[in-house]
């Protein structure tokens, strides 16, 4: 499609109409404890009103819902798939009250991600209104729960198997193409209490935990001198929170540890384990009255790495879009998880891209640029369109 053509499409929407959706939806609290369903009823309407066809998915209880829009008309196995969540982490004081200073949009949600799911909505909306011919299904996941373990992308995928997808996280409009993947690790340090007028007839926990603490450092450093990822960089290990004891003048009798250790893709998460047991072994040994356990965090299980091959056609078709749109099309990873990750175990070839800056995400000032939001929406409808009208991109 040449760019007159495309342009007459972009056309048919407004940055203004744009923004202001994006302002209603930070507007609507969508943390953990309200819930998707309020918003997803919202957008629902707004989409409905436009002629996209959509409907409501059940997540968990009545309070968390994902909402499907399609074009030309919902299916099951669209060709591409827009996914952005609606959730956020829950807001600070009045952060979730939206507030436009300048170019910038504040608010919770803003980058992470409402923004985004505006701009992907607005795509649609040009699509529906030019009457766009696509010759393959285009859908837009807006999902519920990826705040607190990928929710509402889990059940989706148990329903619906797009070809492809896009992760609208913010991203700086950069194709991202690997990510780590996140696994939170607990450590229960059992010793034996007693009284600190006698520690010698107690097993300080404390003790025992400060010498896995080290050893879990020198793992830590081990890694970064020994593996390496291209766009990723080394594995990381983050000894993030340690507690123990009741009171000094006892010897406290258990002490936890929890760490964060994020992984490369071909990294095994059996083999993760094996690493932290051994450490851990090695700083207790046999010793008598020291027993740990080891145990997953339920909150990260689903947080494994990314990766698409970026010789795959869909990231040619997508560096060539951004070469169009005049955007950076290199291709780059990040630290962070994203639900690209539920994605690639299904191998589904899949890019995190999107606007914003993941900085700002969970922030007290927590903003968007409102100009990358227009960015971003002609981004995503030049996306669909080359993807979802040639046979290219298996």
């Amino acid at each position: 499609m040449n760019n007159t053509t495309f342009d007459t499409l972009v056309q048919s929407i407004t940055p203004s109409e744009l923004y202001k959706l994006a302002e209603e939806l930070v507007a609507i609290p969508s943390y953990p404890e309200v819930g998707t369903q309020k918003i997803v009823m919202w957008l629902k309407e707004f989409a409905s009103c436009q002629g996209l066809p959509v409907s409501v998915q059940p997540v968990a209880d009545d309070l968390h819902v994902n909402l499907l829009i399609g074009y030309p008309k919902l299916d099951v196995r669209p060709w591409l798939m827009l996914n952005g969540h609606l959730d956020t982490v829950p807001p600070a004081q009045d952060n979730h009250i939206p507030k436009v200073c300048g170019r910038f949009l504040f608010g919770r949600g803003a980058a992470d991600m409402k923004g985004a799911v505006a701009a992907m909505v607005m795509a649609f909306v040009a699509l529906q209104r030019s009457r766009f011919p696509l010759s393959k299904p285009v859908m837009l996941a807006a999902v519920a729960g990826e705040e607190i373990g990928g929710l509402g992308t889990k059940v989706l995928l148990r329903e619906v198997k797009p070809h492809a997808c896009i992760i609208g996280e913010p991203t700086k409009l950069r194709l991202v193409v690997a990510h780590k993947g996140v696994e939170w690790i607990e450590i229960i340090v059992h010793g034996r209490s007693a009284h600190a007028s006698c520690p010698q007839a107690g097993v300080n926990s404390i003790v025992w935990a400060a010498g896995i603490v080290q050893a879990l450092e020198n793992l830590g450093a081990q890694l970064a001198r020994e593996r390496n990822h291209p766009l990723l960089g080394a594995p990381t290990l983050n000894v993030g929170v340690i507690q123990g004891g009741t009171a000094p003048n006892i010897v406290p009798d258990k002490c936890l540890i929890r760490i964060d250790r994020r992984w490369l893709p071909g990294e095994d998460i059996k083999a993760i384990y094996a690493e932290i047991h051994s450490a851990v072994s090695h700083v207790i040994k046999d010793t008598l009255g020291v027993r740990v356990d080891i145990k997953r965090m339920k909150e990260t299980m689903h947080s494994q790495p990314m990766e698409t091959c970026s010789d795959h056609p869909f990231v040619r078709v997508l560096q060539q879009v951004a070469k169009e749109e005049r955007l950076p099309a290199d291709l780059y990873g990040v630290p962070y998880g994203t639900d690209g990750s539920l994605f690639a175990a299904q191998r589904i070839p899949t890019v995190v891209w999107g606007p914003g800056d993941i900085a700002q995400a969970h922030t007290l000032n927590e903003f968007v640029d409102l100009e990358e939001l227009w960015i971003a929406a002609r981004f995503y409808l030049r996306a669909i369109i080359s993807i979802c009208t040639q046979a290219s991109v298996e």
